[in-house]
């Protein structure tokens, strides 16, 4: 790469520039100037999103290491140190130390290697805590992943479609390059008829939604995904029927309820106790916002909403009747939405409104609520709120979920209503902690499924129960203990996140799964950027 530089002189000034670079930066110019496909560096890029360097004619991998990646500059297509270091739990504050961690780390690595196709609805790419203990899980056997993020490759960073600058094509050539010997999907992410034929191992999709919240780049309805070879593990039974009813045919599905934490810290002695815990977020956006301060403006339009509303309370979805779903086709017509689209922000608002109205009958009781921002909002008609609401934006990591319901005396759990029979996550990380956990009853739920009618799970029927059980035992603690001792018990066995992930990666390749060999030191985890795919491909098709 040095040749970049004119003869003479030139080479001269550069390696006179390195030897002058601080030890770790000098390090590594020098093995990125070897290979500088470990990070995925292209110097033509760098000069092309940084034209102040192209302009004062600056050797590319020079200023990269010197100034670009401690200005927190991309370096290399969709490489950021600070999301490298982070995932790879990396001490330091130089960007160069995570570039010198990952070039030894991948740099000539015998290792498996697992793509993982995730998605993350925020600007730092970063996995939500669930897929990123399943990914930590994954390193520490001894794999390298490289992460995906399936809305950075999709139209305006939704769940549909495919961007405009990429095919499909283009991300089967590269993933093909890349020799996986496993495959994992969350919510169907970028599995595609190329995805899967651009692979030599079985995409396994773990699925956490329901059927309509999950990625559809084919735009087709998200049907046909389901009829690819691939292996379906949703966390939810009612998937596997869900599909056989709708498809008609059989599709290939294991259900594997979700994992958590077995082994957890004892809280520290500064750390507050907490008397009721609840982690949730006011979910929906500014569309189911603006949706309903226009609705006034329809004509019978508030009565529309109320009528597709008490369906999803009673049922969990809008109803099939005649009158029901003239009203929704009402609905999506003035909103330019689709019924799917619709459906979801309606099951949004009566998500919201049963959150508040908890909130509302909990705080005297000492309730905490984790969440979003969303909140704050709220807090400004409901006085409750502002007692009960704190930041659940420093609670990134799975640990730190945990950690809150270990704090806690007693911590709720209401399904989503789109969850239907499903068991959430928290469920686990309730019944795992030093907390009571205390969920909504839903008849014929995996849960119950699970661990029977009979188990010491505490449930409740509505608000007024809910606010009796948390009562009671507040009140009777040597109870509380027994049923918390109890419900450790129901998840002491069969669900470990390695116990999970080495279940998916028998799914995805039995032969190589038999070949996992966690004594080799952990894999290291990178993010493949849409932008990096882009490059390759064209760089790819130009020499093919």
């Amino acid at each position: 790469m040095a040749n970049l530089f004119s003869k003479g002189g030139a080479a001269l000034r550069l390696r006179s520039a390195v030897k002058g670079l601080h030890p770790l930066a000098r390090r590594a110019f020098q093995l990125l100037d070897k290979d500088p496909n470990v990070i995925g560096f292209d110097p033509d890029y760098y000069l092309r999103h940084n034209p102040d360097v192209a302009q004062a004619q600056v050797h590319p991998l020079l200023h990269a290491i010197k100034h670009g990646a401690p200005e927190g500059r991309e370096v290399a297509p969709g490489f950021s140190a600070h999301w490298y270091s982070e995932m790879n739990e990396i001490e330091g504050s130089d960007a160069n130390d995570a570039i010198l961690h990952l070039i030894h780390a991948r740099s000539g690595s015998k290792k498996q290697k697992l793509a993982f196709f995730g998605y993350a609805w925020n600007g730092e790419w970063r996995l939500d805590a669930y897929m990123r203990e399943v990914v930590s899980s994954i390193s520490s056997l001894g794999i390298d992943v490289d992460v995906y993020i399936g809305n950075q490759f999709t139209r305006e960073g939704g769940p549909k479609g495919f961007r405009e600058d990429l095919t499909t094509k283009d991300l089967k050539a590269f993933v093909k390059s890349q020799d996986y010997d496993f495959a994992f999907s969350f919510n169907n992410a970028l599995i595609t008829p190329d995805t899967v034929d651009g692979l030599d191992c079985v995409i396994v999709s773990i699925v956490v939604d329901s059927r309509h919240h999950l990625f559809d780049h084919m735009d087709d309805g998200g049907a046909e995904v389901f009829r690819l070879p691939i292996h379906v593990a949703p966390i939810y039974t009612s998937l596997v029927s869900d599909l056989e009813f709708s498809l008609g045919h059989r599709t290939l599905a294991t259900f594997l309820p979700a994992a958590t934490q077995i082994t957890r810290r004892e809280p520290s002695a500064g750390e507050d106790s907490i008397t009721i815990s609840w982690i949730a977020s006011l979910v929906g956006d500014h569309n189911v916002d603006s949706f309903m301060a226009r609705i006034p403006d329809l004509p019978g339009g508030l009565e529309l909403v109320k009528r597709c509303l008490s369906d999803i309370e009673r049922t969990g979805k809008i109803g099939d009747d005649c009158i029901t779903q003239e009203a929704a086709h009402i609905l999506c017509s003035w909103a330019s939405w689709d019924f799917q689209y619709l459906e979801m922000q309606l099951q949004n608002i009566v998500t919201n409104g049963t959150r508040l109205a908890t909130v509302d009958i909990l705080a005297p009781l000492g309730l905490r609520v984790f969440g979003n921002k969303r909140w704050r909002t709220a807090s400004t008609f409901l006085p409750a709120v502002a007692y009960s609401y704190r930041s659940g934006s420093g609670l990134q990591r799975h640990a730190e979920l945990c950690a809150i319901y270990d704090q806690s005396k007693i911590s709720i759990n209401f399904p989503q209503s789109q969850a239907a029979t499903g068991m959430q996550y928290r469920i686990l990380d309730i019944l795992a902690s030093k907390s009571l956990l205390i969920t909504k009853d839903v008849p014929d739920s995996d849960m119950e499924k699970l661990f029977g009618k009979t188990s010491p799970i505490v449930t409740f029927t509505d608000l007024a129960d809910l606010r009796t059980k948390c009562n009671y035992y507040l009140n009777n603690e040597e109870e509380r203990l027994d049923c918390v001792k109890k419900c450790n018990a129901l998840v002491a066995t069969g669900f470990s996140f390695r116990e999970r992930t080495l279940q998916y990666l028998d799914l995805s390749n039995k032969k190589a799964s038999q070949a996992i060999n966690p004594d080799d030191g952990r894999g290291s985890i990178i993010l493949i950027g849409a932008n990096r795919v882009r490059e390759w491909a064209a760089r790819h098709w130009r020499t093919a």
